[in-house]
């Protein structure tokens, strides 16, 4: 049962961080202009209070990276931003983006979960199977 439930999980976190990763690259353009301005407000010493008033400015605005910014954790330092395909009539999905890095390389990061997680998987289906007659 523990082997089986693992087993879901660990697709679950597959799916969940391939969808992520996706996400990220078809926005693209939005997610790497968020990082952007983000890093620029930090660079300009603003305070939390400030950043959080230009970003609410921009949604005001309509501005695409200012719309799909949902919160900023600049004691974390990532922003979980709000996208969603395209392509489709989903709905949007929470994604955390590390600031540190640009759009591809939080793509990336998903990707590996997703390595990380097949992989695990794999090994756990390698291990003998224990069965125990009660």
């Amino acid at each position: 049962k523990q082997w089986y439930q693992r087993r879901v999980r660990a697709r679950e976190v597959q799916e969940v961080s391939s969808q992520k990763a996706y996400l990220i690259e078809v926005n693209l353009e939005v997610v790497e202009e968020a990082i952007t301005i983000v890093q620029n407000l930090i660079a300009n010493r603003l305070s939390w209070e400030e950043i959080d008033e230009l970003v609410e400015e921009g949604r005001e605005n309509d501005h695409a990276a200012a719309l799909a910014i949902d919160k900023i954790s600049l004691d974390k330092n990532r922003m979980s931003m709000l996208l969603r395909d395209p392509y489709e009539m989903g709905e949007s999905i929470m994604v955390d983006i590390d600031l540190d890095m640009g759009a591809y390389a939080n793509a990336k990061r998903y990707y590996d979960a997703v390595k990380q997680s097949s992989l695990k998987e794999k090994k756990r289906e390698r291990e003998p199977v224990l069965c125990v007659d009660t």
